[in-house]
């Protein structure tokens, strides 16, 4: 994935020309350029091709995914497989550029979105400056009015409420003010400095929504943004179809009007045999694939072009701190000294992959390896674990996980090595959601894949804080309490990096969850399949559609 694209001495130069405008957008405040340009087609594909064929407008991309769309508003939907639809139909103020050939999950740029510039004016206040002339998509109750900083400050309003829906509670629950100067200018002040708020306000979730759509009450139906795509079909089941949002405010470089796809089906297909066999004959165009099937769809399919990039989110295991027997420690801790994480990334991903911790795969706030590796299998550390806290016996457990799923398959076996005998209780992924991944779960053990950020507060403040607005697990310590608003007011990054530490080791030791693996994946691409980069932060997507083209 890292081995250089380019080919000629003019495309070097061009490359370079473009990340000097980019980077001069950061915190500086500078004016960033409407739209990063799509890369040198798709891996595998050159530079100068793409520059002879295009791209090319029109035509439907075909995706699939194995999970249902659950609903349409991203301010509440905490799904994994859901969210990469909502942020293509909705714009943010700032988003995460991702680039095909970064190595590390954790490098990734924040450039703007809705706002051409920003700039943090003293330790507590951020100015945003907007785009002029951005629409909502033409759609009633909204009609293609222009969005203006009122929009802003009442989405951030919506969501720093007290809401036990809305998913970024956390994050932006300490903003003490958002002032409106004009049409296109956006204040926003804290009482004490905030350390992970820019990184916030890209996140995926943080997008703008139009007051009057919310007031009608159809949010979880119906999608009104000014992202590059319109929804105009949803079915739970089926899927969505999106099609091109005519008004939607960005170019490329070149000043071409993006999307160049006039539509995207984003189909529902739980089988995995059945995913594979529709890209094989051409029915799908990009499709997520096992490791374990690419050396046959190769043979199958020889012009396929695979992308292989590592992620910051990773599997877990959670479990109720509050209800027998994981509100024992020592219970929590034999099942993290029972799990190999080396036997989950080859049995779920058959791939290369990597020991994380409580901040997943963002490897410049991650401990040190060899301190992981300290809370790593140790199947007879488990066992006297379990003696002492009086299961010498055996243990009789129940793990919630959403049916079909492939954990069982690896958790089953290792918990039982050690005396703990895992009886699957298996509902469907709504159930899943409601009975473990809210505030208000009711659960012992589970086993899920936990979704990325872009900044270790994301991973830590909103699951471990005792008021966190997403900690399923029930944990509570009021010294990582306290250390987690210490860490969000710290500015000196060396600093914050030492407190983060500090956080991370009491969690390892105290084990609210076990932090298992991150591994790379692959996307396939039909031949024809240009423009694409990895999505790190979202699980189970196409790709970045907004900038994706078909050379045929």
């Amino acid at each position: 994935m890292a081995r250089k694209l380019f080919v000629t001495v003019w495309l070097v130069f061009l490359l370079v020309l473009l990340s000097l405008t980019a980077l001069a957008c950061g915190g500086g405040g500078e004016e960033e350029e409407q739209a990063t340009p799509p890369p040198g087609g798709s891996p595998g594909a050159t530079a100068a091709a793409t520059q002879q064929t295009g791209p090319k407008y029109g035509g439907t991309l075909n995706y699939a995914t194995n999970t249902n769309i659950l609903t349409l508003d991203p301010h509440t939907e905490r799904d994994f497989a859901t969210q990469p639809v909502l942020c293509r139909l909705y714009s943010s103020l700032l988003r995460l550029k991702y680039d095909s050939l970064v190595e590390s999950p954790g490098k990734m740029e924040i450039v703007g979105d809705l706002a051409k510039s920003w700039e943090q004016t003293d330790p507590t206040t951020y100015v945003f400056h907007l785009y002029e002339g951005v629409r909502f998509a033409n759609l009633p109750p909204v009609n293609g009015r222009e969005l203006t900083s009122e929009d802003v400050k009442y989405s951030f309003e919506r969501m720093k409420s007290p809401s036990p829906l809305i998913v970024l509670r956390s994050a932006f629950e300490s903003i003490a003010s958002i002032e409106t100067p004009d049409k296109y200018t956006v204040v926003f002040k804290f009482n004490s400095p905030n350390a992970p708020f820019i990184s916030n306000v890209a996140y995926p979730w943080a997008t703008i929504m139009p007051k009057e759509l919310v007031d009608e009450g159809q949010t979880t139906k119906k999608a009104i943004g000014s992202g590059p795509f319109i929804v105009t079909k949803f079915e739970h089941s089926e899927g969505v179809k999106l099609e091109k949002n005519p008004d939607y405010f960005k170019k490329d470089a070149q000043g071409n009007q993006l999307p160049y796809l006039d539509a995207v089906d984003w189909a529902v297909v739980p089988d995995s045999a059945t995913r594979l066999a529709a890209f094989r004959s051409g029915k799908l165009d990009v499709l997520e694939v096992a490791a374990n099937e690419i050396d046959p769809l190769k043979k199958s399919n020889p012009d396929v072009v695979l992308g292989e990039y590592f992620v910051p989110w990773f599997d877990e295991l959670p479990m109720d701190c509050n209800k027998p027997p994981f509100n024992d420690v020592r219970v929590r801790q034999a099942v993290k000294f029972a799990s190999d994480y080396s036997e989950y990334v080859k049995t779920l991903y058959g791939s290369r992959g990597r020991q994380v911790g409580p901040v997943g795969g963002l490897v410049d706030w991650s401990l040190p390896d060899s301190e992981l590796q300290q809370h790593g299998y140790n199947p007879e550390k488990a066992k006297a674990l379990l003696a002492e806290a009086g299961y010498a016996g055996g243990l009789k457990v129940t793990a919630t996980i959403v049916t079909g799923s492939t954990w069982p398959v690896v958790m089953q076996d290792q918990l039982r090595r050690v005396g703990i005998d895992v009886k699957l209780d298996e509902l469907t992924l709504v159930e899943w959601m409601v009975r473990v991944y809210s505030t208000k779960s009711d659960f012992q053990i589970s086993a899920q894949p936990h979704y990325g950020y872009a900044d270790p507060d994301g991973f830590l403040y909103t699951f471990f804080h005792s008021k966190g607005a997403e900690n399923n697990t029930h944990y509570s310590n009021p010294q990582v309490d306290a250390l987690l608003d210490e860490q969000r007011s710290t500015l000196d990054v060396a600093k914050r990096k030492e407190i983060v530490n500090e956080i991370q080791r009491i969690l390892l030791d105290e084990s609210p969850v076990v932090w298992l693996d991150t591994a790379y994946h692959q996307t396939a691409l039909q031949k024809y399949v240009r423009g694409w980069y990895p999505d790190f932060l979202l699980v189970q997507n196409p790709g970045n559609i907004e900038e994706m083209w078909l050379d045929k």
